[in-house]
């Protein structure tokens, strides 16, 4: 595991789903997530409750007069460099194929920064690697599960309802606990300048073979 990179980040390892079919893992792992419904994507995750105020174009319920710039989330999404180092949180996104043999690969880094108004979700796919853990893998599946998890993230439109809450709940939501096919790790911590680049240094560290 890499040494502790100098922006303050903590390594870490696991993983995550994504929109369209959602891949399951085996052994007989009964899910506990409700239907979220024909608005939602069909990742088979629970919408994360939120533990703050509703926001509106105007500011939280109840204080209309909050400035834009006071509220990350109401903001529009940049490329998640400001300059200043500030907190991020981020999760590693791990396909298990099979519950009862606990075997994984790193597949994908979630990364949240509240106050660079950054949100991302970065995957790798190794197939040769893929059908090395698992023969029978679908990997279309996989893939097209995982595209629905980084439009989640980008906040696309055409995602359902999930993909239109605030970036700090899509985290919430992406780095939920999950017993499908793709879970997360653990959320970690850490200070960076850039989340962009943070993102794709954790992506080269944690799930690209060699990184």
């Amino acid at each position: 595991m890499p040494a502790p990179p100098e922006d303050g980040s903590a390594a870490a390892g696991a993983g995550h789903p994504a929109g369209g079919r959602t891949p399951r893992a085996r052994a007989g792992a009964a899910s506990t997530r409700p239907d979220l419904g024909g608005d939602a994507p069909a990742t088979g995750r629970p919408v994360a409750p939120s533990t703050r105020p509703t926001r509106t174009d105007d500011g939280p319920t109840g204080d209309r007069g909050a400035a834009a710039d006071d509220r990350p989330d109401a903001a529009p999404a940049t490329d998640g460099g400001s300059g200043a180092r500030e907190v991020f949180q981020y999760a590693v996104l791990r396909l298990v194929p099979s519950v009862a043999r606990g075997e994984g690969l790193n597949v994908g880094v979630v990364l949240h920064a509240r106050r660079h108004r950054f949100l991302g979700l970065r995957t790798v796919l190794d197939h040769e690697r893929l059908l090395a853990l698992d023969p029978t893998l679908d990997l279309a599946a996989l893939e097209e599960h995982l595209s629905g998890l980084v439009r989640v993230a980008d906040g696309d439109d055409g995602a359902g309802a999930i993909a239109a809450m605030p970036r700090s709940d899509r985290f919430g939501w992406l780095s939920a606990p999950s017993n499908t096919m793709v879970q997360p790790s653990p959320v970690h911590t850490g200070l960076c300048a850039d989340a962009s680049a943070t993102l794709e240094r954790l992506v080269a560290e944690l799930v690209t073979v060699g990184g």
